[in-house]
């Protein structure tokens, strides 16, 4: 299995074709809607079989329990639904600012 770190922004330099074993780490999100297109678009056009996310996916902020329970109700659930069409596995580990968790 190869290991490969790209920086986000990076993303579009790398092209890999499908390999079972490859998978595409992400974290830190925050509720962050670009970072999740991205990486689910950077998944896709390289052929990359598995997502997973290594924590603090959902946001921070005010009602922070509120917020995160609306966002994991709408976009990551769509986000998810999405992967699951395109082929693409998603593993998920809640971090310390997941709190419905």
């Amino acid at each position: 299995m190869a290991t490969v770190s790209v920086p986000l922004h990076q993303a579009t330099q790398f092209r890999r074709t499908r390999d079972r074993e490859s998978f595409l780490s992400s974290d830190v999100m925050h509720g962050w809607q670009e970072g999740y297109e991205t990486v689910l678009r950077f998944a896709i056009e390289n052929c990359i079989p598995t997502i997973v996310n290594g924590g603090d996916m959902l946001p921070k902020g005010g009602l922070i329990l509120n917020e995160q329970k609306r966002f994991s109700r709408t976009y990551l659930r769509g986000i998810l639904g999405r992967c699951r069409g395109a082929g693409i596995a998603y593993y998920a580990m809640v971090g310390d600012d997941d709190l419905a968790s």
